[in-house]
């Protein structure tokens, strides 16, 4: 990726020249995260989450994007009142974003996250991660007093958004650990913001057998086919449907989800996965790889030929 940036640590300084009058003001947010860098810059670049997830974003509209770029109108929600800000977002290598935006044009806010892996950082577990925000307040030195306010809020955000997004990063890891990859292991703005099928499952080896015993239609049950997980639900008296426990989107958790009418919304972006239903009069069904059939009380799973 060409691209040419000012380093971090000279930005204070490059922000000084642009004259006697200026004030920065700065401020820092980490966070531990166990998990790898490059599910830290998917969930970073991963826009189509964030209406769901966080409940300060509320619309946003991507004007331009780009493999490394991003310029979009975001709606934020702040003491009862909505306003917009272009957001820049930028992407200048694995693990490093610099993104910048505006209030009222009287303040620029440039923000530099930087996802560190445990292999840069001494006696430290090496599945966790680093996330590291570094903020620059820069105006006016007549607008200093609001630098003060502004940080503390960036500070706040920044953790709030953190914890929201902490069971998706321990969850792609926890994926990963089971054998599970994504065709977004190497994230970028646009493969980050496809509403496609992007988990690679393990291979599940040979045939396995479920017992539907006990299954009822109360809610949701989760079963195991190998390192394959489902969710099967009874339908009326002798047919049952089933779902991937794994979203097939993202990895996001289904049993979470809503369902209706034979779908589950999965929670992470709202979208909706159809179910396989299997009867006495239809025993055998596809869902994605797998081969399912209904064989007295056993749910057979193998993948497909």
């Amino acid at each position: 990726m060409d691209i040419r940036y000012i380093n971090p640590e000279n930005l204070r300084s490059s922000f000084e020249t642009l004259g006697p009058s200026l004030s920065v003001t700065t401020g820092r947010y980490e966070v531990k995260i166990p998990c790898e860098v490059r599910d830290l810059d998917w969930n970073h670049m991963d826009q189509l989450h964030r209406p769901a997830i966080h409940k300060t974003y509320q619309e946003s509209l991507r004007l331009v994007t780009a493999r490394s770029f991003q310029l979009s109108l975001t709606g934020v929600g702040l003491g009862g009142f909505k306003f917009f800000l272009p957001m820049t977002d930028i992407q200048l290598g694995p693990g490093l974003f610099y993104q910048g935006f505006s209030l009222f044009n009287l303040l620029y806010i440039h923000s530099i996250i930087r996802m560190i892996p445990a292999s840069e950082r001494e006696g430290v577990d090496e599945k966790v991660s680093l996330q590291r925000i570094d903020w620059y307040i820069v105006s006016h030195r007549l607008f200093k007093f609001l630098h003060g306010p502004i940080s503390r809020r960036l500070y706040r955000l920044n953790d709030v958004q953190n914890k929201e997004d902490t069971s998706i990063r321990i969850r792609r890891a926890e994926l990963r650990r089971k054998g599970y990859r994504f065709r977004s292991d190497n994230p970028d703005f646009l493969n980050s913001n496809v509403l496609t099928d992007n988990v690679i499952p393990p291979k599940l080896e040979g045939i396995h057998r479920i017992s539907l015993k006990g299954i009822t239609g109360a809610g949701l049950n989760c079963v195991s086919a190998g390192p394959i997980e489902l969710l099967v639900r009874k339908e009326g008296s002798d047919s049952f449907t089933v779902w991937p426990a794994v979203c097939p989107h993202e990895g996001g958790p289904l049993e979470l989800g809503t369902v209706c009418n034979g779908t589950i919304a999965c929670h992470w972006h709202n979208l909706k996965q159809t179910g396989a239903t299997l009867t006495p009069k239809r025993p055998q069904e596809v869902l994605g790889n797998l081969q399912l059939s209904v064989k007295g009380d056993e749910l057979v799973v193998h993948e497909r030929d």
